[in-house]
Order: C-alpha cells, then sequence, then structure tokens
C-alpha cells in the first residue's frame, strides 16, 4: 500500500485560545481504501511532558479520497511554548506499507489571554555575569502600553520580573532588562506586549543556563523546522557550533554567544551531527531531523 498524505491548513507557530481547533486535510493515496481513521493529538511542553487528546474517528478514506481532519482541542490551564503533535491512523492500526507522511508537528503557544501574532523582531536572554540581559526590537512602535519580562524555572509556569514603558516613538527600538542574580540552573525567559487596547502580544521562550558548569541544551529534539542550541557562556565567551550530515559534509557554521537558532527546515529528514567547541572542548549532538 502506498502511503497516506497529510496536508496542514496553519502556519509553523501558532497562538491558541483555552480551546483551539486543527484542520488537516488527509488524502488516501493508495489504491485500497481505508475504514474509520483514528487520529492522535499531542501537546508536548518545553520539558518533554505530554498532555493528549482522545479524538472521535473520522470517516473511512476511499482510495484516491481526500478527508478533512478537525481536531479540537482543549488546553484548559496550559500555558506555553508547545510543540503540537497529530498523527492519522498512529501506530499503524490499520495496514500501510509507509506512513511517514501521516503526521505534522507544529509549534503552538497557548496563553490565557486575547492574543494577537508577535511582532517583535528578535527577542534575546543572555549571561551577563551572575546576571541575565534580556533584550528585544520592536519595529514602528504604536499604541504599545509597555513589556513585561517573564520568568520561569520550568518553562510553564511564568511570573513577572521587571516592566519596561514604552516610548511609542513610531520607529524602531531596542529595549532591554536585566535580571539581576539569577537562580543557578535553568532559566526560561519570555516577553509580553501589552497594548491600549488591552490585547496582549508573546515573544518566544528563551533558555539561559546560569552555574559554574558549561550546559548546552538542544530542543526541540526530533526537530522539524527551528533548532535551538541554549548556553551559558559568559557574555565574552564565543563557542562554534558545526552541524554535518551523516556523510560528514558540513552544512553550517556558526558562533554561539548565549542562544542559537538553526533553521532545519531546509535540510532533509535524517541523522545529523552538531558540534559545540569552545576551544576548549567539543560537545557533539545527535539530531534527528524529521
Amino acid at each position: 500500500m502506498l502511503p497516506a498524505v497529510l496536508f496542514a491548513a496553519c502556519t509553523s507557530r501558532l497562538l491558541l485560545p483555552a480551546v483551539f481547533t486543527v484542520r488537516v486535510a488527509y488524502k488516501n493515496a493508495s489504491k485500497t481504501g481505508f475504514d474509520s481513521l483514528s487520529v492522535k493529538v499531542v501537546l508536548y511542553d518545553s520539558l518533554n511532558n505530554a498532555v493528549s487528546t482522545t479524538l472521535q474517528k473520522v470517516k473511512p478514506a476511499a482510495a484516491g479520497d481526500t478527508i478533512h481532519v478537525v481536531a479540537t482541542v482543549p488546553t484548559g490551564s496550559l500555558e506555553g511554548l508547545y510543540n503540537l503533535y497529530l498523527e492519522v491512523n498512529p501506530n499503524g492500526a490499520q495496514y500501510e506499507q509507509e506512513s511517514f507522511n501521516n503526521f505534522l508537528y507544529k509549534w503552538v503557544y497557548v496563553m490565557p489571554a486575547t492574543t494577537l501574532p508577535v511582532t517583535l523582531t528578535e527577542f534575546n536572554a543572555q549571561l551577563a555575569g551572575a546576571d541575565v540581559k534580556t533584550s528585544w526590537t520592536v519595529p514602528a512602535e504604536s499604541g504599545v502600553k509597555d513589556y513585561v519580562v517573564q520568568h520561569s524555572s520550568n518553562g510553564s509556569n511564568f511570573k513577572m520580573i521587571g516592566k519596561v514603558n514604552a516610548t511609542n516613538t513610531g520607529s524602531s527600538k531596542k529595549y532591554e532588562y536585566i535580571h539581576q542574580n539569577a537562580p543557578a540552573g535553568k532559566n526560561y525567559y519570555r516577553l509580553v506586549i501589552s497594548n491600549n487596547d488591552g490585547s496582549l502580544r508573546a515573544s518566544t521562550i528563551r533558555l539561559i543556563h546560569v552555574g559554574t558548569d558549561i550546559t548546552i541544551a538542544v530542543y526541540p529534539n526530533p526537530v522539524k523546522d527551528r533548532l535551538v542550541i541554549s548556553s551559558n557562556y559568559s557574555s565574552t565567551a564565543i563557542a562554534t557550533v558545526t552541524l554535518v550530515n551523516s556523510t560528514g559534509q558540513r552544512l553550517l557554521q556558526q558562533s554561539l554567544n548565549g542562544t542559537l537558532e538553526v533553521d532545519m527546515s531546509k535540510f532533509a529528514s535524517g541523522h545529523y551531527i552538531l558540534q559545540v567547541n569552545d576551544g576548549k572542548q567539543t560537545r557533539i549532538f545527535k539530531v534527528q531531523k524529521q
């Protein structure tokens, strides 16, 4: 049997209310029909904890037929950045020769307030001695009330640690906030933009390790689109990140100072090797591209 094909009707990063709906089109590209198909939806948080949703079976898919899968997922009290995983015919419940096209991953952001798409040019966090410096740039700033910097030790439960008033100059503006004496271990940061109309805009989450030992985190792994490399290198230390494929071909080489994002969407599915060299030692990470 030939593989079925799953098409996603959504963007690479979504902002979600308390209950959201995912709609995808699923085509049976084989010559054999499927009975009523099962659908699996899972939300993975930054610590890889899973929140699963049980869905009713969708209608049968005749050979060559396309069906529309509508998955309504309650987010409840969830908040933060999640990786949404959706799979049709999970675990090969109905026989298929291949099923690698039956699933998709999408970054989603759950926030218990009215949200609008993020318009930040960038939001970064960087270790500076015992402190963590957060900085962000906003293009064509207008109608913004203030910027709230939030901190979390687990990547899920965030609390405000600082607030910066907006200047609303109408042009691009760069801001920063220093988290003094950040606690040892993992420190997650995000920025929430509060607008004059009461709406909120949330940034991506940044992870900084604080401690005497150099710590590097590579996530999510497996990865589909963006791979994040986060370290607790000091503001003066720079490491080199090298990505090679299974044949040893070098695909990328960039400097790492704090956090680095690598666009993996342009690479083929398979296994890759990520090397982080700070001049003293080289750390090796195996990365699976989906």
